[in-house]
């Protein structure tokens, strides 16, 4: 999408090639390790028996050590969760964003001409402001939304999936009926019911358990006001089903990935535990305590691998099939004084990378496909290795 809109607009204007594509990718690559990020939820899954494997192994050898079967708390290793991985990559992921800033501005500023200034051709007006105001305000509220429930503790992941997907169509809705007299009416009721079933929530005890007699009146307000959402909810999917068949389309592609992931994921299971039966893990952990250094050097040498393992593969596979072999071995480390999120984080800054790295970094695949054909693969592969 950032390809379709931004690249030709840059071309247009006689941005550098190189800048103008690796900007594209690096920014795209950053959903990756800023919230929501799938690369996030499905570490978070991995480090999640991965720390409970380290525990043990830390349990055992304290018991070898010290003779005693319980071991302190303060020893052990704590494992992770969505929300906690979200919370902790969000500010690398801001600092990553500043880099990029940082290093875009640089080249525009000594490179003369590879970023030349671009004339508004326009007013800047309030028909001009409001546009970007119903442009950008209600997908920004959606995203706070979904992050800010899942890192405060109010919703698990899927269900603040389940918001995002619900805050989607809605979206979906008035843009599909765009130009449409009631194309709003859908998200305006929806958010005014939203608005007031928060206001009822605060007013009034809503839990039939500890219900008083003065709380019926807010009992029935939160009836009409949860009615008149799934009124806009129905209206919406009905409008996204019914124009371009839209609903369907996203149903089939996300039906795709959903299968394709946990195909994926099956077959990591069944390698990861066939590569442990034959005693592949105890020669990685016999290869990595070999090493001098201690934790450090062992922790640089499979981010050096896993770098390395981004050139060639997807994120997916790294994330299914090497971390679950080598984050037990490193988390059960009694010298490393690291957690599971940190762990996770930098695994996920390292898989960023991945998806820049040629020959097979995806986002230089994307834009390949959906570049003019005056860029050469050369120049998009030029771009990208500076944010690398």
């Amino acid at each position: 999408a950032m390809g379709l809109i931004s690249l030709p607009a840059m071309l247009r204007n006689n941005y550098s090639k190189p800048l103008a594509t690796g900007t594209i990718c690096a920014s795209g690559t950053l959903g990756q390790i800023i919230p929501p990020s799938v690369v996030l939820i499905i570490l978070a899954d991995q480090l999640g028996g991965a720390s409970d494997q380290a525990s043990t192994l830390r349990k055992a050898a304290y018991k070898t050590a010290t003779g005693e079967f319980s071991m302190p708390s303060i020893l052990d290793v704590t494992s992770t969760s969505a929300g906690e991985m979200f919370l902790g990559a969000l500010i690398p992921g801001l600092v990553l964003v500043g880099l990029y800033i940082v290093y875009i501005l640089f080249v525009a500023l000594f490179r003369k001409g590879s970023a030349p200034p671009v004339p508004y051709e326009g007013k800047l007006d309030l028909t001009f402001a409001k546009r970007v105001v119903l442009a950008l305000a209600p997908p920004l509220t959606l995203i706070l939304l979904v992050l800010g429930s899942i890192i405060l503790g109010i919703a698990t992941v899927i269900q603040a999936g389940a918001v995002g997907a619900i805050g989607a169509m809605i979206m979906g809705g008035y843009r599909l009926a765009e130009g449409k007299r009631n194309a709003y009416y859908p998200a305006i009721l929806a958010l005014t019911a939203t608005i007031s079933l928060t206001i009822i929530l605060n007013l009034y005890e809503l839990n039939v358990k500890s219900i008083k007699p003065g709380d019926a009146v807010g009992l029935i307000l939160a009836a009409v006001a949860v009615t008149c959402l799934f009124v806009a909810i129905a209206w919406s999917i009905w409008r996204i089903y019914k124009i371009d068949d839209t609903l369907h389309g996203v149903m089939v592609e996300t039906a795709k990935t959903t299968s394709m992931v946990f195909i994926i994921l099956l077959g990591a299971a069944m390698l990861t535990a066939a590569f442990r039966a034959f005693g592949g893990e105890e020669l990685v952990k016999h290869f990595l305590t070999s090493l001098e250094g201690g934790f450090w050097v062992q922790f640089i040498v499979v981010m050096l691998v896993m770098f390395v393992l981004g050139f060639f593969i997807d994120f997916l596979e790294i994330a299914v099939v090497v971390v679950p072999i080598v984050a037990p071995i490193l988390l059960a480390d009694p010298s490393a004084n690291v957690t599971a999120v940190w762990f996770g984080v930098m695994v996920g800054l390292n898989l960023q990378t991945s998806f820049l790295t040629p020959p097979f970094g995806f986002s230089l695949f994307y834009l390949r496909g959906v570049a003019p054909a005056v860029v050469k693969t050369t120049e998009i592969y030029r771009g990208a290795i500076p944010f690398i």
